[in-house]
């Protein structure tokens, strides 16, 4: 992790620091940064947002970016000179071609970012995209959320998303190599028992089971490219909202809780079933789509357990969830 922060800060740092050198088809200038719910000045500042989108437009080395020295230092001149500086002056001063437009929400440990593109030559024409981030890093004396590398990956995939390139950060190295991904949550493992089998242990306490396979699933699931996996606490935090207290792991999501996941841009879920039979439980995890009034299962994997084990029981969640999601395409 140490190096991991390193990397990104010298890269923010870099951001900071340094002209546009070379000549671009397009470039960016930031016209104007929201801070939105969940989030302070000392999270993440008009400057960090800044350095975030101008790393961008660098990594792709198709879009170059007005830097934030140039942008104040050409809004100071229009002010001088007219007594106030136009955003759409400056922006065609530093031969802008869009001016960007950016809104950053946290909500517990998911980061939304909101980018609005509007060309600098017709005003008419916008481009919108939004991307999400999961909070990975934290700082290890307070466990505070680092929010660079976090910020710098829902700005790629909002700017891809809003220029209509999916592949756009898709060949760059480790963590830079991102593209736009739909939000994700687990949602229950439903316990099934067969009239007449004796049951085993892990369907007599499925509270403590499905709460274990909904962890692996997450956990199986957090570092897939395709999807931005809500974590378990941050699902619960949305039902919460909605005053739904009474979510359990092993039940499928109720209608109440799949529109408190639309309200949330949630595109797709992951939901499972036990079924115990005499000497074996047969397992199933499947993939949906939530869609504005329906939802639709995409794909099935399924498995046998054949001793009554929680880690054995574990081990074959992680593997479902691997190979589920191994060939999906969102």
């Amino acid at each position: 992790m140490k190096q991991a922060l390193l990397f990104f800060s010298l890269l923010f740092i870099l951001s900071c620091s340094s002209n546009v050198s070379r000549q671009d088809p397009e470039k960016i200038m930031l016209g104007n940064v929201t801070i939105g719910n969940g989030l302070t000045k000392e999270d993440i500042s008009d400057t960090k947002a800044d350095a975030a989108l101008a790393l961008a437009m660098r990594l792709t080395d198709k879009y170059g970016f007005v830097d934030k020295f140039t942008r104040d230092s050409l809004a100071v001149q229009q002010t001088k000179a007219q007594g106030e500086a136009k955003l759409l002056d400056v922006g065609r001063l530093s031969l802008a071609d869009q001016i960007a437009f950016m809104r950053i929400d946290r909500f517990n440990s998911i980061l939304r970012v909101e980018l609005q593109l509007i060309s600098v030559s017709d005003t008419s024409k916008r481009q919108n995209g939004r991307g999400y981030a999961f909070l990975n890093f934290r700082e290890l004396a307070d466990d505070k959320a680092v929010f660079d590398p976090t910020l710098l990956a829902a700005v790629q995939r909002a700017f891809a998303e809003a220029v209509g390139n999916k592949e756009l950060f898709a060949n760059l190295q480790g963590k830079l190599a991102v593209k736009p991904a739909p939000t994700l949550v687990v949602a229950g493992v439903v316990f099934e028992e067969t009239e007449g089998f004796h049951s085993w242990k892990l369907v007599d306490k499925k509270t403590v089971s499905s709460y274990q396979a909904v962890e692996e699933i997450f956990d199986a699931a957090k570092n897939s490219p395709k999807f931005v996996t809500y974590d378990i606490e941050t699902r619960d935090s949305i039902y919460k909202l909605f005053n739904l207290y009474l979510v359990e792991n092993y039940s499928m999501p109720s209608f109440p809780e799949l529109d408190a996941l639309r309200k949330f841009d949630i595109s797709y879920y992951i939901a499972g079933s036990y079924v115990q039979k005499q000497e074996q439980a047969d397992l199933s995890l499947s993939l949906f789509k939530i869609t504005p009034d329906n939802v639709i299962k995409l794909e099935s994997v399924t498995d046998v357990l054949e001793k009554d084990d929680l880690g054995i029981f574990s081990e074959l969640m992680r593997k479902m969830t691997k190979k589920l999601l191994e060939d999906f395409i969102p």
